[in-house]
């Protein structure tokens, strides 16, 4: 499911964890002086693990959460950024203590062992010379080991990225550390676009080919000179409209003129181009179809903190009077589950079950008795009257739908019967958690993997189409032949073969 969230609830558990280290540090440094603690770098040490990590090796065997305060003094800031990945995992990590989830047949999803099992094991991570500096964590054993550690879960979506030192000249004023905050700030970035900024649908006028304006972007120089939606374009830069792609290419330049028919008035327009927010819906009605394409599923959109949910709402509005609707998914990797789950109940009844989420929890009391990992199926209820309710809806799908753009096909599969075009898709049911460490590194662990409402999983088998297409184009006059038709009934069900995003590790 980019992927990365938590239930609200759970994100604050896992800050807290995070947070209960930062504590720790702060009393082994206050007290250091006096406290002894095995020093990262000790050379008697020498490689041997049992000696140079023995007090976290004691952890393994703590059955007091005094004993367990009392070693947590003593460990070094490399150690306790080793025992916050483990206990991020220990408590947030789906399949940490538990195969009860494991799909049949794979050998995916290791459980977590003990600490023994990780220290020491990791090989060298063989960074340039430019961040060799033995003294920094990045190159330290531990972080080898947490490496190693994650590596060992087999989960691809479970990872580990130790603080990156970006080297450059002594005097050089542009030379940083990137760490866990920087990387997630990245992953949270808006792309931008630079042309007019309108989705177009072909029309004509007085017999000659043109193109109507389906949509305006947000924050594009078309919105800000005052383009609307059912403008037909009957001339580009002096010369009439001879295709989209000669259109798109004049789009993308300096300066754009053109001349459109609104109603009965002819009208000019001089636009400079500018810079505009990437939609991430994009719409438009077909023959009284509407067509809406959902890229992404993110907090951040082209109407700023309203996300995907906030683009979706305005597609609804604008195509409100379109008999049909196909959702076009394709290429959409999933996101942000909240924007997914908002965007799913608008095609669903108040009281429909959405999905089942079967999600990492934890009694997060103050002591190591009960401060264990809780996995529960949790229903999630649609507490709206969907807007596209009553929408006749046929669903585009390729191999690249996955996660959050796979529970919404499921979702209207599960309750509407809704049917799928296209391809299998990726199989990818589970949602991951990505934070920053106690050093600033950056980790990832799966926490939830969705069921269906009848308590079945597509993970890692897909969803099969009732119409198997490769073709894009195929693929989408199919879907308005019968969005057009409105009778067509879901009858497929979920795939029996490990897509090729899972297919299983070699043994």
């Amino acid at each position: 499911m980019p992927t990365k969230f938590l239930p609200r609830a759970t994100h604050c558990m896992a800050i807290a964890v995070l947070c209960a280290f930062f504590a720790l540090a702060a009393c082994s440094d206050s007290g250091s002086s006096s406290a002894p603690f095995q020093p990262e770098n000790d050379p008697s040490a020498e490689n041997d693990s049992t000696v140079r990590y023995k007090y976290l090796l004691m952890l393994d065997t703590v059955q007091s959460q005094e004993m367990f305060d009392s070693i947590s003094y003593l460990l070094t800031e490399f150690e306790l950024e080793f025992e916050a990945n483990y206990e991020y995992l220990n408590l947030f990590y789906l399949f940490a203590h538990s195969d009860s989830l494991k799909p049949a047949g794979t050998n995916w999803y290791n459980p977590l062992g003990k600490r023994s099992d990780y220290l020491g094991k990791g090989t060298p991570l063989n960074r340039p010379d430019s961040v060799a500096d033995t003294t920094t964590f990045i190159n330290s054993p531990l972080a080898t080991d947490i490496v190693y550690m994650y590596k060992s879960l087999n989960d691809k979506y479970a990872l580990y990225i130790p603080p990156i030192e970006v080297s450059g000249n002594a005097d050089d004023s542009s030379s940083k550390k990137v760490d866990g905050n920087d990387i997630m700030d990245i992953l949270n970035d808006h792309p931008t676009n630079h042309d007019l900024g309108v989705n177009l649908t072909s029309a004509t006028y007085h017999e000659n080919p043109a193109f109507a304006i389906a949509q305006v972007y947000i924050g594009s120089a078309a919105e800000k000179e005052g383009l609307e939606i059912n403008d037909t374009i009957i001339e580009v830069n002096g010369s009439a409209v001879t295709s989209l792609k000669a259109f798109e290419e004049a789009s993308k330049k300096e300066k754009i003129s053109l001349k459109v028919i609104r109603g009965s008035e002819e009208k000019k327009f001089d636009i400079a181009i500018a810079d505009y927010p990437q939609p991430i819906v994009t719409y438009k009605v077909v023959d009284s179809i509407a067509i809406i394409h959902i890229g992404k599923f993110d907090v951040q959109g082209a109407m700023g903190d309203s996300g995907t949910y906030g683009e979706f709402l305005r597609a609804l509005k604008a195509t409100e009077f379109a008999k049909s609707m196909v959702l076009d998914l394709r290429g959409n990797g999933g996101g942000n589950s909240i924007q997914c789950r908002n965007v799913s109940s608008e095609f669903l009844k108040k009281g429909d079950t959405l999905y089942i989420d079967y999600t990492t929890l934890s009694d997060f009391a103050a002591t190591l008795e009960t401060n264990k990992q809780i996995v529960a199926g949790t229903p999630i209820i649609n507490e709206r009257v969907g807007k596209a309710k009553d929408k006749y809806t046929v669903i585009l799908a390729d191999s690249e739908t996955a996660s959050c753009a796979e529970i919404t096909a499921m979702t209207l599969a599960s309750n509407r019967h809704s049917v799928i075009i296209g391809q299998k898709t990726a199989g990818k049911a589970s949602s991951f958690v990505s934070l920053p460490t106690y050093l600033s590194g950056f980790c990832q662990l799966t926490f939830s993997l969705i069921f269906d409402k009848n308590g079945k999983t597509y993970h890692m088998m897909g969803i099969e189409p009732d119409v198997a297409l490769d073709d894009y184009e195929q693929m989408m006059d199919t879907a308005l032949v019968i969005a057009k038709e409105a009778k067509m009934a879901r009858n497929a069900g979920y795939g029996t073969t490990f897509t090729e995003m899972f297919a299983p590790f070699k043994e």
